[in-house]
């Protein structure tokens, strides 16, 4: 990764997927377009936050 560069993994449980919008999946797509773009994205999340090896 370059200089001033983050990688972040972000990981979903059945739970949200069985609550979600229906259209989450095509927000996922949006998602992945602007990334491919190289368009700074801020990532606003509720839940638990856990450190995962």
């Amino acid at each position: 990764m370059g200089k001033d560069k983050l990688k972040l993994n972000v990981f979903f449980e059945e739970d949200f997927f069985a609550t979600a919008a229906k259209n989450i999946m095509n927000m996922f797509e949006v998602v992945n377009d602007a990334l491919e773009q190289k368009q700074q994205l801020t990532l606003d999340c509720v839940g638990n936050v856990e450190k995962k090896k």
